[in-house]
This record gives structure tokens, C-alpha cells and sequence, in this order.
């Protein structure tokens, strides 16, 4: 499924001040090329400068979407303050006006994982060089950012418009209790991205992959985001074996059976039960993507509980 909310705005939508304040941060820009992908509403775009240079912005007008800048202000904040490894971009600088703000960014030319032979190893080892952070460096804790979220199903269970599928309308009950065991298990002290999709990824020419959107940093389990890329990866229909990689890659090393099947739980529920939802201004696919993120968590905790990954 295309990530794409088509409704990002372009480069040409930007006013003539922050297009001055961005080259002053990086020099006068000659071209820009803005990118379609993602749900973010505000512009997203590759830009080259008159000396050679390059580099990524991304802009947003919070009298369109306030939460928007709030993400670019904190994605700004993380990648100049918090250790992320050789993966993530690095911060050039931001830009703003009194209704726009703007994050600029090293430039990764690079395609998103698409299926290719070693792509999804690829990302799992990118996704393993993430540093463990004993002391968290502010960042919040995913167990506590997501434990009302572990817990969806108890709603569905008597919501009269949860429209679930039939597997899921016939296990409720012990799908919430599968989950139940989710929050303890996605504690831990490691950097984590938290929004690890195709399109937050990209394969550098020689294979290196950089992960970029850093906005929901947070502390936890290990192999979590390794879990959430795998689910999409199995939405997209990678040609991949997903069980085999959660017991053969180290990211998962020492992850329990059942905290795997209990994460994905508890995924499965949280976005089936935002699915349900209106969808946000501007964001028009928004909740067709997490219901197909919800079925795909789904279908792999059946086909877990079915081949006997679990004791519950």
C-alpha cells in the first residue's frame, strides 16, 4: 500500500521569507524537488544550492497543521541533541517565520526497501546498531507512551462499529489477553525510532540503509521497531520469512515467544481501534493504512498462535 496521504504540500507553496531563511542555513537554493511520500501534510523536499550543495527539507504552516510543526520543532530537537549513530541524517539547521517552520537536514540519496534480496536483513541490521541509552536523555519510554494503546481490545471487544475481521470478532477475548503481557514486554534502555515503515527508510547505492523521521524517539525493548518494520514488511508482501528472522536475527536476541505474539497483539488491536476513527484534516488514507497494518498485525499473531509460537 502506497504510505502517500496526497495532500503534502509542494515547495511552490512556500513564501518567498522562508525560502530566504533556509538559504541562509544552507545556501542560496537554485532547485527543489518535493517528495510525495508519507503522512505528514506539510512539504517534504530535495533541494540543491548554487555552490553544488544539497540537502532535505521539511516544512509545515501550523495554521494548517499545528501538530506538524510540533513534530518538525522535536524531530529538530532529537537529531541535535540525542546520540543516533551514523544512520540517522544529521541536523544542518531550522528555519521560521511567524506561521512556518522548517527542519533542514543532510540529504540521503537513497530507494526505499522494496523487497530486493537483503533489504529486510539490511534494515533489521540497521535497526541493531541503535545504541542502548542507559541514561534515556529525556526520551519517553514505549512502554508507558503505549500501554493504553496494548490494550485496545478491551474496546473492541464491545464496540458495536469495530467491524473486525472474522478471526478476530471470534478470539477478542483471547486476543486481549495475549496482549496483556505487551507493555511489560517492550521495556528496556535502547534508542528506538518508533515509525520504522518502507517509507521512512532509505538503501544507499552500496547497501548501507539510513533511517530518517525521528520525531518519536523513545527508549525501549530492542526489537520493537524490527517487529513494526516486519508487520509492513509482510503488509507489502515482501517475499520473506518473518518467524525465521525473529528467531534467527540478534536484534531479537533473548525476546520471548510469547512477548513477540504479545507486542503483535497488542499492535493488531491498537491499530485496528484507531481505524475506526475519523480521519485527520488533510489525511485522507491515514485510516485505510491502519487498518491494513492492523489486519497484516493480525494475521501474523493467527499464524503465530496456529504453528504454536506461543504458550497462551
Amino acid at each position: 500500500m502506497d504510505a502517500a496521504t496526497h495532500t503534502r504540500q509542494i515547495w511552490s507553496d512556500l513564501p518567498e521569507n522562508l525560502i530566504a531563511e533556509i538559504s541562509r542555513v544552507i545556501g542560496d537554493v537554485v532547485s527543489a524537488d518535493s517528495q510525495p511520500r508519507g503522512f505528514s501534510t506539510g512539504i517534504a523536499a530535495r533541494v540543491s544550492t548554487a555552490d553544488g550543495g544539497c540537502a532535505f527539507v521539511k516544512a509545515a504552516d501550523r495554521r494548517r497543521n499545528e501538530e506538524t510543526v510540533a513534530l518538525h520543532r522535536r524531530e529538530a530537537s532529537i537529531l541535535d541533541t540525542i546520540p543516533l549513530g551514523p544512520v540517522a541524517p544529521g541536523l544542518i539547521g531550522t528555519a521560521e517565520d511567524e506561521n512556518w517552520f522548517a527542519l533542514v537536514i543532510d540529504d540521503v540519496e537513497g530507494r526505499h526497501p522494496d523487497g530486493r534480496p537483503g533489504d529486510t536483513e539490511r534494515v533489521l541490521d540497521a535497526l541493531a546498531s541503535l545504541p542502548r541509552l542507559a541514561d534515556g536523555h529525556g526520551l519517553p519510554i514505549v512502554a508507558d507512551d503505549e500501554a493504553e494503546n496494548m490494550t485496545a481490545w478491551t474496546s473492541l471487544i464491545d464496540a458495536s462499529d469495530a467491524d473486525l475481521p472474522p478471526w478476530a470478532s471470534a478470539h477478542c477475548d483471547a486476543l486481549a489477553e495475549l496482549a496483556s503481557g505487551a507493555t511489560e514486554a517492550l521495556r528496556g534502555d535502547w534508542l528506538l525510532h518508533c515509525d520504522t515503515r518502507a517509507d521512512n527508510l532509505l538503501v544507499e547505492a552500496d547497501g548501507t540503509v539510513r533511517i530518517v523521521d525521528w520525531p518519536w524517539a523513545t527508549i525501549g525493548c530492542r526489537w520493537f521497531d524490527a517487529l513494526a518494520y516486519l508487520i509492513d514488511a509482510r503488509l507489502r508482501a515482501e517475499p520473506i520469512d518473518a518467524n525465521r528472522l525473529v528467531t534467527a536475527h540478534p536484534i531479537f536476541a533473548g525476546a520471548a515467544d510469547d512477548a513477540i505474539t504479545a507486542v503483535l497483539a497488542g499492535l493488531a488491536g491498537h491499530f485496528l481501534d484507531k481505524a475506526r476513527r475519523p480521519a485527520p484534516p488533510f489525511m485522507p488514507t491515514l485510516r485505510a493504512f491502519q487498518r491494513a497494518e492492523g489486519e497484516a498485525a493480525l494475521a501474523w499473531v493467527r499464524e503465530r498462535v496456529e504453528q504454536g509460537h506461543t504458550t497462551t
